[in-house]
């Protein structure tokens, strides 16, 4: 696994200087992998629990399509919050954004662009909250940045399950359409 010019800033697309009450962080990383790989691995997901650093997501991978998200602590402690997400852009191969929480209480907005780059694919993902609750938790309480560690998991995690040959796409569906299914393969042989 090789990774390139991993950055992180404040703010979203590049802006100038890091305000001092950002609600939102963004990394870029580099992946030896095709976009295409990178894509799959993001929209795969019945696998997350597989391979994401603190979340599991259940739902169809469409835009508008709704997201039932579980977060839990970095060091796999249990749950923190259970929530429920909508996809908000999805351009295959180049755009990922989901929307999840209340974006008038506490909210967030999760994005995923991937490029083609020489080496592989270039991705830049991050987090923005939104909300009320989330402006005055990160003025007075929360810093944006100890969030960082989590975001440098998901690069870490996205780019080994990209460019793993042991990866492999699951049979989709939720639990209950994958026991189905098995019960029928069982039945049939």
């Amino acid at each position: 696994m090789t990774k390139t010019g991993r950055t992180v800033q404040l703010g979203r697309h590049g802006s100038e200087q890091p305000r001092r009450r950002a609600t939102e962080l963004e990394v870029e990383i580099e992946i030896p992998a095709s976009p295409k790989r990178v894509w799959e691995v993001l929209t795969d997901f019945d696998s997350y629990a597989e391979w994401h650093p603190y979340e599991t997501i259940a739902g169809s991978a469409t835009k508008f399509g709704r997201l039932r998200i579980v977060s839990r602590k970095l060091n796999g402690e249990a749950v923190q919050s259970r929530t429920v997400g909508v996809i908000m852009q999805n351009q295959e191969e180049a755009v990922l954004e989901i929307a999840s929480g209340s974006p008038l209480f506490w909210g967030a907005w999760r994005w995923y662009h991937l490029q083609a780059s020489p080496k592989g694919t270039l991705l830049r993902h991050g987090t923005k909250f939104t909300g009320f609750l989330a402006r005055k938790a990160f003025i007075t309480t929360h810093k944006i940045g100890r969030l960082q560690p989590y975001l440098d998991a998901v690069s870490d995690a996205i780019s080994r399950r990209a460019v793993s040959r042991n990866w492999r796409r699951t049979a989709g569906g939720n639990r209950h359409s994958r026991r189905a299914s098995q019960a029928k393969r069982r039945h049939d042989e």
